[in-house]
């Protein structure tokens, strides 16, 4: 993004508002006074165009890093909630006893390892081999 000081877009604002205050002094009764700013109004109204589109294009600019931002961390939070939410499911599962000690026959290695994960994770609950 590029990085245009503070000091700049308050002198772009500021230049703007007095091209507009200029402009909206000119009126119907002074816009023929010779020498006066109504002879240059259209460059008046060209500067502040020039100056506003440069706003607009730093405005632009925050937005796409505003959303661009919103959406990294939209994304890192669903990351984030998606492993702890299966991460809470896992921790459900092996103290309801759905994979323990079913699995056993499977896989023995499993059983134990859910036996010493839930003895450190549920030690209120009834072990799986005061189950069996």
């Amino acid at each position: 993004m590029k990085n245009t000081s503070d000091e700049e877009t308050t002198r772009g604002l500021a230049g703007i508002r007095s091209r507009l205050d200029t402009l909206i002094s000119i009126n119907a009764e002074n816009i023929l006074i010779p020498g006066g700013p109504q002879e240059q109004y259209h460059q008046l109204v060209e500067e502040a165009y020039v100056a506003l589109g440069l706003l607009e294009t730093q405005v632009d600019e925050l937005r796409a890093e505003l959303e661009y931002q919103h959406k990294r961390l939209d994304e890192a939070r669903d990351a984030a909630q998606a492993t702890a939410t299966q991460s809470q499911e896992l921790v459900n599962t092996l103290r309801s006893g759905r994979i323990w000690p079913p699995n056993m026959e499977y896989c023995p290695q499993s059983w134990t390892l859910g036996h010493t994960f839930l003895d450190k994770t549920a030690p209120h609950q009834v072990s799986c081999t005061e189950i069996l």
